[in-house]
């Protein structure tokens, strides 16, 4: 199944991102096969982050849970809720990359 994950950001927190940065990175890598797509979402192109969007490949939606609440942000307190969505793709036959 596919999700589409929305996360917000905890502003009185925000300076886990920097602290933490490198260990969210090595879990979205070690965690490719399932998070497809991930990148940080912002207001302008030179705002902070406000939070992110994934898109992810799981069996279950809990699965997806767990991926998006092991995450270093999300368990550290940078993360302080999260939308998970089904997600239909338009155009199969388009690659995700």
């Amino acid at each position: 199944m596919r999700f589409v994950v929305r996360t917000f950001d905890n502003p009185a927190r925000i300076a886990i991102r920097e602290e933490y940065m490198q260990a969210h990175l090595d879990y979205l890598a070690e965690n490719d096969q399932e998070i497809l797509v991930a990148g940080s979402l912002r207001e302008s192109p030179s705002n902070s982050p406000t939070g992110a969007l994934w898109i992810i490949e799981a069996e279950s939606e809990s699965r997806a849970m767990q991926l998006v609440e092991r995450d270093p942000f999300f368990r550290k307190g940078l993360r302080n809720n999260y939308e998970l969505l089904y997600w239909s793709k338009a155009f199969p036959h388009l690659v995700i990359v």
